[in-house]
C-alpha cells in the first residue's frame, strides 16, 4: 500500500470542483468500451481483472441506475436555479355577459361594456424577495448533485469489490478443478497399480476394489468442480451483464504478497476517502438550506410583473369602442400570510430535527465505517494466517502421499493407506488454493472499506492489471 497521509494534512470536506472534475474523467474513462466478448483476445490472452472491472462500469445496471441518478439531481438543480430568473407567460381570455352594462348620465343611457370582451396579454414576472425560499432550495439541490456523485462513487467503490470477490472466486474455482483433475489422475494411477498387483496376486480382490470406488468418488468430484466453475463464471458475466454462458478465460492470476497495514492510519484513510463520510458532511448542509427554505414563510413575498396587454369587443381586438386598445402595466405584488394555526413553525421545527438526523447520521457512519476498517484489517490477518497453516500442511501432505505412494509400491503399505494420504493431498491442496482466494479477497475488502477503489479508479486509470494474483 502507498505511504498514508497523516490526520490533519488534508481537510475531510470533498471539494465540490473536485467531485465535478472526477466525474467527468469517470464517465471519459469508463465510457465507449469495446463489446463485453471483444475483451476476449483470439490469442488466448484471457481477461484481464481490470477489463471485468471496466466492463461492469459500463455495463452494470445498477451503476448505470446510480449514474442516471446523478443525471435526474443535475436536471433539478437546473430546475431550481430557474425559479430565480424571470418567467414570461401570455394569455388570451373571452368574457360573455348576457346584458350589456350601461350607465345612466343626465337621463341617457351609454353603454360601457358589450356582451362579449376579448383580452390578450404577454406578462414578465420577476421574483423579487421570498425570504430566501428560492435561494435556498437552489442551494439544497445543487447539494443534492454533489450527493448523489458521491454516491454514484460509493456505488462504483462496492461494484469494483463485487468484481474482485468474483474474479477471486472464478481463479480459486479453476485451481480446484485443476486439483480435481490431478486427484483423479492420481486415483487413475494407483488403480493401475492395485489391478496389476491383483492379477499378480499380491494384493486382495477388496484392494483393487476399493481403489475402483475411490477413482468413481474422484470423478464425481471433478464433475463437481467442472460445475463450479461454470457457476463461477456465470456469477461474473452476471454482474458484467454478458451473457451467462460466455467464455471466461482469466489471464490474472493469484499470488500472495505479505501485507504490512498500520489500523490507525487505515482508520485515517477511511474518514478521509469514504464517499458515504463526505455525503454525510453534504447531507447536514443539506438540512441547514431546508431548515432556511422552512423558514422564509414567516416573510413577505414580493413579485414584480409587467405587462402588455390588448382589450376589444372582437377576437383580433383591433378596435376597443369602450376604452383603449392597449394597455402597459407595471404591478408590484406583495403578499404576506400572517395566520396558518402554527404550520410554518411546524415545518420549521421539523426540518430543524431534520439537520440533527443528519448530524447524528454521519456520526452513525463514521463508526459504522470504522468497525467496517477493523473487521476487514482483523479478517486480512485472519486470512494472512490460515495462508502460511494451508501452506505449510500442503507441503507435509505432498511428502506424505510420496512416502505411502512409494511404500505402496514396495507392498509395505495398503490401499487405504495411499487413499487416504491422496485424500489428506487434495484436501491440503484446496485449503491452499481457497485460502490465497480469501487472503486476495480479504485485501479488496480492506481496499473497500478504506475507499483506496476511488483512489486507484482517479489515479490509477492507466494500469491494465488491477491486483494480479498467482498461486503455486
Amino acid at each position: 500500500m502507498k505511504s498514508l497521509k497523516a490526520n490533519g494534512e488534508k481537510s475531510s470536506y470533498f471539494n465540490v470542483t473536485a467531485l465535478n472534475l472526477f466525474f467527468i474523467f469517470l464517465f471519459l474513462l469508463f465510457g465507449p468500451f469495446a463489446k463485453p466478448s471483444d475483451c476476449l483476445a483470439d490469442n488466448g490472452a484471457g481477461l484481464s481483472l481490470h477489463e471485468c472491472i471496466e466492463t461492469a462500469l459500463e455495463k452494470n445496471w445498477s451503476f448505470i441506475q446510480s449514474k442516471l441518478r446523478y443525471k435526474e439531481s443535475t436536471y433539478k438543480a437546473s430546475a431550481a436555479q430557474k425559479e430565480l430568473f424571470p418567467k414570461i407567460g401570455t394569455d388570451y381570455s373571452l368574457l360573455w355577459r348576457r346584458d350589456e352594462s350601461e350607465i345612466t348620465i343626465f337621463g341617457r343611457k351609454s353603454v360601457i361594456s358589450p356582451h362579449e370582451t376579448y383580452n390578450w396579454k404577454v406578462y414578465v414576472t420577476q421574483p423579487i424577495f421570498y425570504g430566501g425560499r428560492l435561494w435556498n432550495s437552489y442551494k439544497a439541490a445543487k447539494l443534492d448533485v454533489d450527493i448523489s456523485n458521491l454516491m454514484m462513487i460509493q456505488q462504483a467503490n462496492e461494484l469494483v469489490r463485487h468484481v474482485k470477490n468474483l474474479y477471486f472466486d472464478l481463479l480459486a474455482a479453476l485451481k480446484l478443478q485443476d486439483e480435481a483433475e490431478a486427484a483423479h489422475n492420481r486415483l487413475k494411477a494407483h488403480l493401475a497399480d492395485a489391478e496389476a498387483f491383483y492379477k499378480a496376486g499380491l494384493r486382495t480382490k477388496n484392494d483393487f476394489l476399493q481403489s475402483k470406488v475411490e477413482l468413481a468418488k474422484g470423478k464425481e468430484n471433478l464433475i463437481k468442480a467442472r460445475h463450479n466453475v461454470d457457476l463461477a463464471k456465470a456469477r461474473l458475466n452476471l454482474v458484467m451483464q454478458r451473457p451467462l454462458s460466455d467464455e471466461i478465460i482469466p489471464s490474472d492470476k493469484l499470488k500472495y504478497s505479505e501485507s504490512n497495514y498500520d489500523l490507525d492510519q487505515l482508520y485515517s484513510l477511511a474518514l478521509e476517502q469514504r464517499p458515504e463520510i463526505q455525503a454525510g458532511l453534504l447531507a447536514i448542509k443539506k438540512a441547514e438550506r431546508k431548515k432556511n427554505v422552512a423558514k422564509a414563510k414567516f416573510w413577505p413575498q414580493l413579485n414584480l410583473t409587467g405587462a402588455y396587454e390588448r382589450i376589444g369587443d372582437t377576437p383580433l381586438m383591433r378596435e376597443n369602442p369602450f376604452g383603449d386598445t392597449e394597455q402597459v402595466t407595471l404591478l408590484v405584488k406583495a403578499s404576506w400570510e400572517l395566520w396558518n394555526w402554527g404550520q410554518t413553525n411546524d415545518q420549521t421545527r421539523a426540518a430543524g430535527t431534520e439537520l440533527a438526523l443528519a448530524k447524528t447520521a454521519l456520526n452513525d457512519v463514521k463508526e459504522k465505517i470504522l468497525f467496517e476498517v477493523r473487521e476487514a484489517f482483523l479478517r486480512l490477518k485472519e486470512a494472512e494466517e490460515a495462508l502460511k497453516v494451508a501452506e505449510s500442511a500442503l507441503e507435509h501432505a505432498e511428502e506424505n502421499y510420496k512416502l505411502y505412494n512409494e511404500r505402496y509400491r514396495q507392498q509395505l503399505a495398503t490401499s487405504t493407506d495411499v487413499i487416504d494420504a491422496q485424500t489428506l493431498l487434495t484436501q491440503a491442496k484446496s485449503r491452499y488454493f481457497i485460502s490465497v482466494a480469501q487472503y486476495a479477497k480479504a485485501k479488496a475488502n480492506l481496499q473497500y472499506a478504506t475507499g483506496d477503489e476511488i483512489k486507484e479508479l482517479k489515479f490509477q486509470e492507466k494500469r491494465k492489471k488491477v491486483d494480479q494474483v498467482v498461486v503455486k
